[in-house]
């Protein structure tokens, strides 16, 4: 039996918010290229899950020179894109340096929305959306990476990988002490999660 929770929502946007979002986009993924960590491999130009793979194969192959075992989690934030606080992106978006009137469009581009559902023949009421960003939007992955860039402070002993909605925290583990800040780390993660309400 299908579940309507398996289905992906797109959202399309009209023609001029496109056209501006794509303009925006292109100038904040310049000004962010500096300020997104080098741990995030999705949706950056000249990144990519191999970069990723990459990293977490080095990380293995120096844990065997030791002879140690690496421990992996891995994670998915389900239907992340969906769960982007408004208030909290705004916040985050200040943080990096974004104000005037930029900060102002952002605001008035992400509230306020009043989506419709079309099926067949069938079209629902407005309603309103206090989070996520949408699928059909050229800035939607960089407002993600943007909105859990800050992640990557929380967690004190793991290494982490970000790719989109996917992380990984990556350890070398050489004693029980190593193990405990594995677990200090995924603490950690969860109660970022509930801080920026992605879970």
């Amino acid at each position: 039996m299908s579940l309507i929770s398996n289905y992906c929502d797109i959202s399309k946007l009209s023609v001029i918010p496109k056209l501006f979002s794509h303009l925006i986009s292109s100038k904040l993924s310049n000004y962010c290229s500096s300020l997104l960590s080098i741990h995030h491999y999705g949706f950056i130009p000249k990144r990519s899950t191999c970069n990723n793979l990459v990293v977490v194969k080095n990380m293995v192959l120096q844990s065997f020179e030791v002879n140690a075992q690496t421990d992996i989690i891995y994670t998915d934030f389900s239907k992340a894109f969906d769960h982007v606080n408004h208030v909290i992106l705004i916040k985050k978006l200040r943080l990096i340096g974004i104000s005037g009137p930029l900060l102002n469009w952002f605001q008035s581009f992400l509230s306020g929305r009043l989506p419709t559902v079309k099926y067949l023949k069938f079209t629902s009421t407005q309603f309103s959306v206090p989070s996520g960003v949408s699928q059909d939007d050229y800035l939607s992955s960089l407002l993600f990476n943007i909105c859990i860039n800050d992640l990557l402070s929380v967690i004190a002993n793991s290494n982490i990988l970000l790719f989109a909605d996917d992380e990984k925290l990556v350890i070398i583990i050489m004693s029980e002490q190593d193990a405990i800040n594995l677990q200090l780390d995924i603490k950690s993660l969860r109660l970022w999660c509930n801080a920026n309400q992605i879970f």
